[in-house]
């Protein structure tokens, strides 16, 4: 089941609203017309697709010990047991990932939904906040193009480069 989102009927319109029409542009067929409905769609997707996979999970590893750096060394394994702590149950089943203490994803959403409700207070931001000015988020110092970045075929293999 999915975790609760704590959304007023005005919001899970205006979020069906928004995804039913970039369903549309996108030529998605059966796309859900409630809440409700997205939300079974989601749940009966997981259950059929979600499965461990030795590629994923490393992925998923990868992609944590990269959000860690983001953080000072003594906050760096808190910071990964948080991530764990919000991820659903389907999510962490999928990455055999053990399940944080009931207290700790109790807190941990706690903390996020409190986070929400102080920025509420703060003025809406002017200016955007932009990857170069966030010292602490490293990517490519010489700039990048586009084209450049992503997968690319493997020579001499047709089709595409991902084991399916």
């Amino acid at each position: 089941m999915r975790v609760p989102v704590d959304l007023t009927p005005v919001e899970e319109r205006a979020s069906v609203n928004y995804y039913r029409r970039l369903g549309q542009h996108m030529n998605i067929p059966d796309i859900p017309e409630t809440y409700a409905d997205f939300a079974e769609l989601m749940d009966s997707y997981e259950a059929e697709h979600f499965a461990y996979d030795a590629g994923s999970r490393r992925v998923a590893d990868a992609t944590l010990a990269l959000m860690q750096t983001f953080y000072a060394k003594p906050v760096q394994r808190p910071a990964g047991l948080f991530a764990r702590a919000l991820m659903d149950d389907p999510l962490r089943e999928a990455f055999r990932y053990d399940a944080p203490p009931p207290l700790v994803q109790r807190a941990s959403r706690a903390a996020l939904r409190a986070r929400g409700r102080l920025l509420r207070a703060f003025p809406a931001r002017q200016e955007p906040k932009l990857i170069e000015d966030i010292s602490w988020i490293r990517s490519y110092p010489d700039g990048h193009r586009v084209e450049d970045l992503g997968t690319f075929p493997v020579p001499g293999v047709a089709g595409c480069p991902v084991r399916h």
